[in-house]
């Protein structure tokens, strides 16, 4: 492109076979003969004249398929630019295809809408009535909501309540389980007690018997009014006594403690044996069956045979 406006370069002093001048031959009537300086002259004169005619000619060889490559990348252009606008106007061509296309679908959908029109009124005068209810109905939840304050108010009491009746729940709870432990406490002790009187019972049995058996046996040797008790009697009727303060204080325990067995009938008898009363000393009858008085409520195995 940039050697469009390039000219071919001719030689400033360029003469050809007709600008040139004459030989000399030509110059005079006759043949005159030629001087071979001048016809070396004339020699080296064509020889630079086709010199610089060649590298014209080259010149010229080289604008032109410039100028060619030039024509073939704008021909190349001119293509792409045509293929480009062909693009162009289809693509225009379709977005006017589709804006008519919408068109033609907004006009049917207004036509569409014209019978909603009604509805749209119907329907702002429902919201209308909405809006209506929407009052009275919040207008109702604030009274419901004043009413549940006031209910949450009462269930904060209620709640209150519900703690310390729970509070007291537990306290029952471990007031039974403490009443509980206590039962099965004095039950073992009641049970020990009752193993205590069982073998006091038997001990008494045997002292009572070693008593009569002694006092028969000094009554047939001894005149009346020498009876007396060996010293080992005396220990055990001395142990019987000090087991019978154990059942005194067992009983008062017992009693402090909420506890009265029925069954437990010994303590009579180790009061009368304490405070030395006239049922626990023989009697005319005493050595009829073995026992006093106090002791018949004991007796399961009858009398004592002699």
């Amino acid at each position: 492109m940039a050697g469009r406006s390039h000219m071919p370069r001719q030689p400033e002093n360029f003469r050809g076979s007709r600008d040139g001048p004459r030989l000399v031959v030509n110059r005079g009537p006759g043949p005159l003969p030629i001087h071979p300086s001048a016809l070396e002259e004339e020699f080296q004169m064509q020889h630079r004249e086709m010199k610089r005619t060649v590298v014209e000619n080259r010149l010229i060889i080289n604008d032109n398929t410039h100028l060619q490559r030039e024509l073939t990348a704008a021909n190349d252009e001119i293509h792409r630019l045509g293929q480009v606008i062909h693009k162009l106007q289809a693509e225009k061509d379709a977005h006017v295809r589709e804006l008519i296309e919408r068109g033609l679908k907004l006009e049917a959908d207004l036509h569409a809408s014209e019978p909603l029109r009604a509805e749209v009124l119907h329907l702002r005068a429902e919201v209308q009535k909405m809006n209506a209810l929407r009052q009275d109905l919040s207008a109702q939840v604030q009274s419901l909501t004043q009413d549940i304050n006031h209910l949450q108010a009462e269930n904060q009491q209620l709640i209150a309540m519900r703690d310390d009746t729970d509070m007291m729940r537990k306290d029952l709870i471990e007031a039974r389980r403490a009443y509980e432990y206590e039962k099965k406490a004095n039950e073992k002790l009641v049970e020990k007690r009752l193993a205590m009187e069982e073998n006091l019972i038997s001990m008494a049995r045997e002292i009572e018997k070693l008593r009569v058996e002694q006092l028969n046996t000094q009554r047939r040797t001894r005149a009346p009014g020498e009876l007396s008790l060996s010293p080992l009697i005396n220990y055990y009727y001395f142990l019987l006594m000090s087991m019978c303060w154990v059942i005194v204080v067992l009983k008062n325990s017992g009693k402090q403690i909420g506890i009265t067995p029925s069954y437990i009938c010994i303590d009579d008898w180790a009061y009368g044996l304490l405070n030395r009363s006239h049922e626990t000393r023989y009697r005319n009858d005493a050595f009829a069956d073995g026992y006093g008085r106090s002791w018949a409520h004991h007796d399961k195995y009858g009398s004592l045979r002699h």
